[in-house]
């Protein structure tokens, strides 16, 4: 039975790992950040295997795309097919993360920093009503997707003038119409 389980992702400080862990993301098995770690799980045996991750998917979203071909208002949704082959598959990713914090009896499963796993695994844990604890160590800015994004565009604009370029139609389409218009 493992009470406590911390998962890293990509986002986490893998320089101080201690315990029982669990690896999203890949790490070399020899690496000095594992000196100090009792047990490592790693990806494909809390995620699964993303290739049979994407055979269910694909099966899925052709069954999904097959139906909505024959709705005729619809536009065409083929073009999107790589977008919900890519979703679908870490929707079954983590309900085999769930399943297997289940099957290990985990009390409490603590992410380090952010993971786009944590809110997949929140979504999915309210759908299998697992009983286990969900909690993280997220630092301001990373506690959801508006603040991420600010935070990542913060990093990547160097100018104000760039800032305002990227924000500027983004601002137009959202504030409501006041009638005014620059050509007037």
């Amino acid at each position: 039975m493992l009470r406590t389980l911390t998962l890293y992702g990509t986002n986490g400080d893998l320089s101080n790992l201690r315990g029982r862990v669990g690896l999203l993301c890949e790490l070399a098995p020899d690496s000095s950040s594992l000196k100090g770690v009792e047990h490592c799980y790693w990806p494909d045996e809390l995620l699964g295997s993303p290739d049979h991750a994407l055979r269910i998917a694909s099966s899925v979203v052709s069954k999904l795309l097959a139906q909505v071909a024959e709705i005729r208002r619809l536009p065409r949704v083929a073009t999107l097919e790589e977008s919900f082959l890519e979703q679908v598959s870490y929707s079954v990713q983590a309900l085999h993360l769930d399943s297997w914090l289940r099957a290990q009896e985990v009390s409490v499963c603590r992410f380090d920093s952010y993971s786009a796993w944590l809110d997949r695994l929140r979504q999915i844990r309210t759908w299998t009503m697992s009983e286990y604890d969900l909690k993280a160590s997220v630092p301001f800015g990373q506690a959801n997707w508006v603040r991420r994004g600010i935070v990542d565009l913060s990093k990547s604009v160097t100018r104000p003038s760039e800032l305002f370029r990227r924000l500027a139609p983004c601002l137009r389409s959202s504030l409501p119409s006041t009638g005014w218009s620059s050509k007037r």
